[in-house]
């Protein structure tokens, strides 16, 4: 096979791999996305394989991510320049994996490793871009997602990556690779433990335990909920490039406002407003707090406010809880802020120079400090639900619901609040705790504990929209934890593999 049909096959891992997320989000190709790039692998020495897992990689991304464009193209290019890294490194572990003559089940397992501790590295170094992983691309198929209360997310990439190597060893691979590179059938195995029958049994027996354990969750359980919220979530669709300029703020405020007393007369337990949809600090600007306290007091309910809050010369991303009573009953400060966004981070000199005007224009904001609940339920701000220790943290404090306020007019009418959505509905199945999601511009949804969207507003469209949740104590036995360190182990024993064995 002549290189050129190398490539081509890398680009269509890619490509199917992008469909497979929003937007199309055609979930079904991310089961056999990667069977072409096994294909061009096979056979490959380190660099040759690096190189084409880093084409691969950079395809997928800039096809992930391309919204990004609209922020600053050159820091896109250099972020997925970056992000292509963890494909290049896979794709040469993997054809040192493919040459060896293991148990198929065993090369599955360390090949599907492998790729989870790299999406965790991703997710969490230089402050962490767990964005598109393999196992998003599921969030629509409820049965394939609902191990992830006891693996995290992580554990659904692992079993679509396992079952793609499955798919190449049984149906597209052409035998063992020797040195000489000629291809030849394996013989017939003398060994139960090399034998392909037993090991394509064994590998479907595992996919078939995480498709049985996803049905026996939505289908079979008997717990009854403790209570029902009705809440309401205002989406204002306040165009971004409006949202800070002072001669719309009072525009601004009558579309919150007005909205808040039609959601009202659904009688809500809760109404949501999105991330800064309140352009005044209440701390500073008392005449302007009064009219959100006098809201509260008229409507009879709880409003969740996304704002600013300045405090000693520092700059917060929060929420603020009012009271029936017109009261703040408490706040929360943003964690998790957004590098090149929010702050900057601790770069060398040079950089700023070469970095885009937009990017040199970040804001200064200070990350919180304290995992806040109110009441019952904890608010992740922007991309704080893309971190599922922050969920994990909220809910062990207490949260029996989370709310994810957002503000994703950033990104105008692409596939990024679709993939932002991915991951919220992750942390309710991991937690097994409902997640609403109140966007300035959408996507607002309701979400479940077993990831189903039970309501939403269209994005980019103004109103409200009020639904009832069931709460109850959360319930997960997440070892989201253990299972990252087996597939580190797992991966260090793929590594001792390619090096020391003969």
């Amino acid at each position: 096979m002549k290189s050129y049909r190398f490539v081509f096959l890398s680009i269509i891992s890619a490509v199917l791999l992008v469909l497979s997320h929003p937007s199309p989000g055609m979930w079904a190709f991310a089961w056999f996305a990667f069977v072409p790039l096994f294909i061009a692998l096979d056979g490959k020495k380190f660099l040759d394989a690096w190189l084409l897992g880093f084409l691969s990689g950079v395809v997928f991304f800039y096809g992930a991510i391309s919204w990004l464009n609209s922020i600053a193209v050159m820091a896109t290019v250099g972020l997925v320049l970056y992000l292509a890294l963890y494909f290049s490194f896979f794709a040469a572990f993997t054809a040192a994996i493919l040459k060896k003559n293991l148990p198929v089940f065993l090369k599955c397992a360390i090949i599907a490793s492998w790729w989870v501790a790299l999406e965790f590295i991703r997710s969490n170094f230089l402050t962490g871009f767990g964005w598109a992983l393999l196992g998003y691309s599921q969030s629509p198929f409820l049965p394939a997602i609902q191990i992830a209360d006891i693996t995290g997310a992580y554990g659904v990439s692992f079993i679509v990556m396992f079952t793609n190597v499955v798919i190449y060893e049984f149906f597209a691979s052409r035998g063992q690779v020797h040195p000489d590179n000629n291809f030849t059938r394996e013989p017939v195995p003398t060994m139960l433990f090399n034998n392909r029958l037993i090991n394509f049994l064994a590998c479907i027996f595992l996919i078939a335990v995480v498709f049985i354990y996803g049905f026996y969750k939505l289908n079979f359980q008997f717990s009854t909920p403790n209570s029902q919220l009705k809440i309401s979530l205002i989406q204002g669709n306040i165009p971004q490039s409006l949202k800070w300029d002072d001669t719309y703020r009072k525009d601004i405020i009558k579309t919150y406002f007005d909205f808040t007393m039609e959601a009202a007369k659904d009688k809500p337990d809760l109404i949501v407003w999105p991330e800064t949809s309140f352009p005044v600090d209440l701390e500073l600007e008392p005449a302007m707090a009064k009219r959100l306290f006098n809201l509260a007091k008229a409507v009879n309910t709880h409003i969740l406010v996304g704002t600013n809050r300045y405090k000693s010369g520092n700059i917060y991303n929060s929420a603020f809880l009012i009271s029936p009573d017109g009261a703040i009953m408490s706040y929360y400060d943003k964690l998790h802020l957004v590098p090149f966004g929010e702050y900057m981070p601790k770069i060398p000199g040079f950089l700023y120079k070469v970095l885009p005007e937009k990017i040199n224009m970040v804001g200064d904001f200070s990350p919180g400090g304290q995992y806040t609940v109110f009441k019952n339920f904890s608010v992740l701000i922007c991309f704080e639900d893309v971190f599922p220790q922050i969920s994990r943290r909220f809910v062990q404090n207490g949260a029996q619901f989370l709310v994810n306020i957002t503000n994703d007019g950033w990104y105008g009418a692409s596939a990024a609040p679709f993939q932002h959505a991915q991951a919220s509905v992750f942390r309710a199945v991991e937690n097994r705790v409902p997640v609403v999601r109140c966007a300035n511009t959408g996507l607002s949804e309701f979400i479940d504990k077993n990831g189903r969207i039970t309501s939403g507003m269209k994005p980019f469209s103004a109103g409200y929209k009020t639904e009832n949740i069931s709460i109850n104590p959360a319930n997960s036995s997440s070892l989201q934890g253990i299972f990252v360190v087996i597939s580190f182990l797992l991966s260090f024993c793929g590594f001792g593999i390619i090096f020391l064995r003969h």
